[in-house]
């Protein structure tokens, strides 16, 4: 499977006979400590979260579920706490992708961040020892990190073109609940991404740019040091 078949098998999780983003979850902290814990820690491939969904759908008696509709499949996934957070999503897309970049099939990401998908958050996998920033629009690409909310979110780079800019990501906070893609349309290539067109909205319909993307606090398009190496 290579970069965008495995963004597919989250954007598109087959569950119940019908297609729905994989649901967003993420482990609840008090204190530094796992108050709340998610399914495979909110961290799991595609594969064990589609396979746990299907599972509970099968096991759920509190009505005949013949057909089952994606709001009832989300409603039962928050309820076992079954889904994937940003970090967990990113972390599998941006190992996924250097395998194909770079060849070795069993490349494992946990060579660069130490205790691997599980020890890792948004601002670990943006921050200064593992990543250099990208300062103009024209220079993103596939691969690249955007960092959002001060270090609290994280999305990868899936698409690069003259025009427009995709992203994937798993959020709570907008229209499209879990794992989906968001649209940046270029307006001027030589300035920062926060100075194009952000065309996703939040949850409550407003610009998810304006509510979301704080330069002021260290937010920005960020690139694997890893990558670099190898160019």
């Amino acid at each position: 499977m290579n970069f965008h078949a495995l963004i597919a098998s989250y954007t598109r999780m087959k569950v119940g006979g019908i297609t729905i983003p994989c649901p967003y979850f993420s482990n609840k902290l008090k204190g530094g400590f796992v108050v709340i814990r998610g399914f495979e820690n909110g961290k799991g491939t595609a594969s064990d979260i589609q396979a746990e969904l299907e599972k509970k759908l099968q096991e759920d008696s509190s009505q005949s579920q013949n057909s089952p509709t994606e709001k009832y499949i989300v409603t039962l996934a928050r309820r076992y706490r079954i889904g994937i957070d940003c970090s967990g999503f990113v972390y599998r897309m941006l190992e996924q992708y250097i395998r194909d970049q770079l060849g070795p099939a069993l490349f494992d990401l946990s060579r660069v961040y130490e205790g691997g998908v599980n020890r890792t958050n948004a601002r670990t996998l943006t921050s200064a020892a593992f990543t250099f920033p990208i300062t103009k629009t024209d220079e993103i690409r596939i691969g690249d990190m955007i960092r959002l909310i001060g270090g609290k979110h994280v999305a990868i780079v899936t698409r690069v073109s003259a025009s427009k800019i995709t992203y994937a990501h798993s959020s709570l906070l907008t229209k499209v609940f879990g794992v989906h893609a968001g649209t940046i349309q270029i307006l001027d290539g030589s300035k920062p991404i926060a100075d194009q067109k952000w065309l996703e909205k939040t949850a409550k319909n407003t610009n998810y740019r304006q509510d979301y993307f704080r330069e002021s606090e260290g937010d920005g398009v960020f690139r694997l040091k890893l990558i670099k190496k190898y160019e």
